[in-house]
């Protein structure tokens, strides 16, 4: 089995009035000054164009491909010379607006503490779902540079960097071509620490065992004009090989916390909410009623759709 997942962030709209007041809680904790290679503005907010698509492709099954679509607006607010805000806007899931967590994934900014590109934690607020938090932290790893400056003198070295895919080398490339640089970063997710899912197996207790991970990595294209990170594009990419017989496995607990943290990917399970009880019973119901004589192409939506609201309800 191959996931594919490509993300491409492009820059819509810049330098406009920040949506938040100087009251914005600050991430930093200490600002150092030091040579600039970023030039984004204090008190404006950058647009992005954020969309995606991942497929996942069963090798050697007829029409095994499932591929999915989506788009959101970022926006990146420069609270200081050390603290970003990001949050997202018009979330589109395969074209389709109003779908079930979308306005608590707008609802909260994520504050980040970034000293010229190089996140050092990240701030979340205390009412923010553990998944909304995890998919800003994604958006923050993309724009990530961790380079000491642009010089392509920095060009084939590696950065100890961590972000949500965990605590990883990265290999950089660094490209001028006037007043923009291109910059490319790339990561084997097995050399990763703390890295999810872990580098050798994906455990799937409802299979009995687990899935070995072939291949596991992720790379960066990051353009960056005149200072300002104009378009990035990432690609994520793992080949897993289903394995047969009987295996032990186990549960793995984890835990998370709301508020200052690091950037990696955050294992807490999702906040639970009995509003969404109705929603459910009529996702029930509409699946019995298209299942009753047989089983259609859209009942797998309507099946993913009712075990995600179970999810979420206590």
């Amino acid at each position: 089995m191959t996931t594919h997942t490509v993300l491409l962030l492009a820059l819509a709209a810049a330098a406009a009035a920040a949506p938040y007041g100087g009251t914005t809680q600050r991430c930093s904790t200490e600002c150092p000054l030091a040579a600039a290679k970023l030039s984004f503005t204090p008190g404006k907010t950058y647009s992005y164009t954020y969309t995606g698509k991942s497929n996942v492709q069963l090798k050697g099954v007829d029409g095994g491909i499932v591929e999915t679509q989506w788009e959101k607006q970022v926006l990146l607010t420069v609270l200081g010379p050390c603290d970003v805000a990001i949050s997202f806007k018009g979330s589109k899931v395969d074209g389709k607006t109003g779908l079930p967590g979308s306005d608590k994934l707008e609802r909260y900014p994520l504050v980040v503490a970034m000293t010229d590109g190089r996140v050092q934690r990240v701030c979340s607020h205390p009412d923010d779902d553990t998944w909304a938090i995890n998919m800003k932290k994604g958006v923050v790893s993309a724009l990530q540079i961790s380079l000491p400056s642009l010089s392509i003198s920095n060009s084939g070295l590696n950065f100890t960097e961590t972000d949500v895919l965990g605590t990883c080398p990265t290999y950089y490339e660094v490209q001028a071509e006037g007043a923009k640089v291109l910059v490319k970063k790339e990561k084997n997710h097995r050399l990763c620490q703390e890295h999810y899912p872990t580098p050798d197996e994906i455990n799937l207790p409802h299979l009995m065992g687990p899935l070995p991970i072939q291949e596991s990595r992720s790379s960066c294209r990051q353009e960056i004009d005149s200072g300002i990170i104009s378009s990035v594009v990432c690609e994520d990419k793992k080949v897993i090989r289903p394995s047969y017989g009987i295996y032990k496995y186990h549960l793995p607990h984890w835990s998370g916390r709301a508020g200052a943290q690091e950037p990696r990917y955050d294992y807490e399970t999702a906040k639970k909410d009995p509003s969404l009880v109705p929603e459910l019973e009529q996702t029930l119901r509409y699946l019995c009623e298209i299942t009753t004589d047989g089983v259609e192409a859209h009942a797998a939506a309507q099946l993913s759709k009712a075990v995600h609201l179970m999810r979420l309800i206590p």
